[in-house]
């Protein structure tokens, strides 16, 4: 389910008095934009895809999102690689066997598979969304949880709207300073998938 946003108007529009709805909107939708951005934190496994010919499959995405990057995938289950397009050793879809079994991606629309007939099964992402430069506002869960910052990257933005009654650069720094502070807050929560837990990796010596 889709949260407007209308859903911030309550928030912010008492402190930008007169300033059209549409503005407003355009606003918050760069302020969620960035702040998803930056914190990675909508993060979801999309809808499996089958393997198999044809080789480029497209994004099952969900509505009003734009994918930022892919964190994995998994065919029937099991992990398969995730290749950066420019690190293929060959064009994927002239010379397939020559790439491992996995997905590579060059656009946030589409991926290939790699690796050639070897590769069958159900295939699925987890990927690190946005919301899309249409979008009318941000999956209702996400916008509980992340009011404030949305709201206060908006009014950042807003307040600095010269030749209106609420142009104030100074409130636009306290909002400003409010936003960075909750997102950095967010990318550490994300970055642990919003547990007490710190991912730590492998070393690798060289």
């Amino acid at each position: 389910m889709i949260t407007p946003w209308a859903f911030w108007h309550p928030r912010v529009l008492p402190i930008v008095p007169g300033a059209p709805a549409p503005y407003v909107d355009q606003a918050l939708r760069t302020a969620a934009r960035k702040f998803f951005r930056d914190t990675r934190a909508w993060v979801q496994w999309l809808e499996s895809v089958p393997a198999g010919p044809p080789q480029t499959r497209t994004f099952v995405l969900p509505p009003e999102s734009e994918l930022l990057t892919i964190e994995r995938a998994t065919r029937d289950g099991e992990p398969i690689q995730v290749s950066g397009f420019r690190h293929l050793a060959a064009d994927p879809m002239v010379h397939p066997n020559f790439s491992p079994n996995g997905i590579a991606s060059n656009n946030p629309q589409s991926f290939v598979l790699t690796g050639g007939a070897g590769l069958v099964g159900a295939m699925q992402v987890l990927a690190v969304l946005i919301p899309s430069t249409a979008s009318t506002g941000v999956p209702s869960h996400l916008a509980e949880r992340h009011q404030e910052p949305i709201g206060d990257g908006a009014l950042a933005e807003l307040l600095l709207t010269p030749n209106t009654t609420f142009f104030s650069p100074d409130l636009a720094a306290v909002s400003h300073r409010r936003f960075a502070a909750a997102t950095d807050s967010a990318s550490t929560l994300a970055y642990r998938s919003h547990t007490k837990h710190v991912q730590r990796t492998q070393p690798k010596w060289c």
